[in-house]
């Protein structure tokens, strides 16, 4: 789903589940946020920007690179949408407010049905 559609509350809930698995580890080994930022090699505000549940914008790599430091492993994975949520995109489709929105939306809404990216079929092509 482009990232222009994409519901704040589903990044919500991605992003707090990676900061309290770290922040769950950090306290559980007793990992300061110091030592943390000297492990991964950055600052203690950028490990501060990590561990805050609110703060959606971190990178795959940084993502990574946390959980590996942790002792973690990060898995991501994909799964067609739910019929609610392809509903809401149906939606959206509907009240896109011009082409350029409604090509967005009916993207996502065939790559969230397919539960991938779609791309034209061979006799498309």
């Amino acid at each position: 789903m482009p990232a222009s559609i994409a519901e704040p509350a589903e990044l919500l809930v991605l992003k707090r589940t990676l900061a309290r698995a770290l922040r769950t580890k950090m306290q559980a080994e007793r990992i300061s946020v110091t030592s943390f930022a000297k492990r991964i090699g950055t600052h203690r505000t950028a490990v501060r920007r990590i561990l805050d549940e609110n703060n959606t914008s971190i990178t795959l790599l940084t993502m990574f690179k946390t959980t590996r430091a942790l002792g973690l492993q990060l898995d991501l994975s994909t799964k067609p949408l739910s019929p609610a949520a392809l509903g809401r995109l149906g939606e959206k489709l509907v009240q896109a407010p011009d082409a350029a929105t409604a090509k967005t939306v009916t993207e996502a809404l065939v790559a969230g049905f397919y539960g991938r990216p779609q791309h034209a079929t061979p006799a498309a092509r």
